[in-house]
């Protein structure tokens, strides 16, 4: 019987943030926080894989990059593989000699340096297309706009999923200049429709106005 009591007493007891756990609940709470240590540092910002567990160490608002550190990017593959040749010379462009970049939403121009001629081009990422006030817009801006408004989600959420994959945020001005865009697209075909529904109905009725008279 004191046997009995003996192992009663030096039985362990586990809590996890100030409550009483199982010993399985506690060891899967001490992997998901490794996992949550692992994850920053490999990539930097992230969500916790269990939001109840609470990484005090880790900030995930603080985080600094290197000037070489350029994240990653949406691309047009093949319209980026045409671009990826000197402009002065012809001669075959690397990401690897990056000088600088200027983005446009979710697109950029890539300014490299030619090993060649050392002179500077400038690459762009994506396809554009004209709009109807006669500026020139990239496909994957006005994509991601019909994409936003398809699933309800504004600017704010979008940037978060951006955030998350460690690609540059879409900045609110751009975003509107594209959704404006997009609208007007919309209302314009929602005329068209409206103007082919009239005609079908108009024709309709002369056809088939002897009927209506009886």
């Amino acid at each position: 019987m004191s046997d009995k009591n003996s192992l009663n007493h030096t039985k362990k007891v586990f809590h996890w943030k100030g409550k009483r756990v199982t010993e399985k609940k506690y060891e899967k709470n001490l992997k998901q926080v490794a996992l949550a240590k692992n994850l920053k540092e490999k990539h930097g910002k992230f969500m916790s894989p269990n939001p109840t567990v609470n990484v005090d160490e880790i900030n995930i608002n603080t985080e600094e990059k290197s000037d070489d550190d350029y994240g990653r990017r949406i691309v047009h593959l093949k319209t980026l593989g045409k671009n990826m040749f000197c402009s002065h010379c012809d001669f075959l462009l690397s990401l690897a000699d990056l000088v600088s970049e200027k983005r446009i939403g979710l697109a950029s121009i890539l300014y490299l340096k030619c090993r060649k001629c050392d002179k500077i081009t400038g690459a762009s990422t994506d396809i554009q297309h004209r709009v109807s006030n006669g500026n020139s817009h990239y496909d994957s801006n006005t994509q991601l706009i019909i994409g936003s408004m398809n699933s309800g989600v504004g600017n704010t959420h979008i940037n978060k999923v951006l955030t998350a994959m460690d690609i540059p945020q879409v900045n609110w001005k751009s975003f509107k200049t594209h959704e404006s865009e997009v609208i007007k697209g919309v209302e314009c075909m929602a005329q068209e429709k409206c103007l082919d529904a009239a005609k079908e109905e108009r024709r309709l009725t002369i056809e088939n106005f002897d009927k209506l008279k009886i």
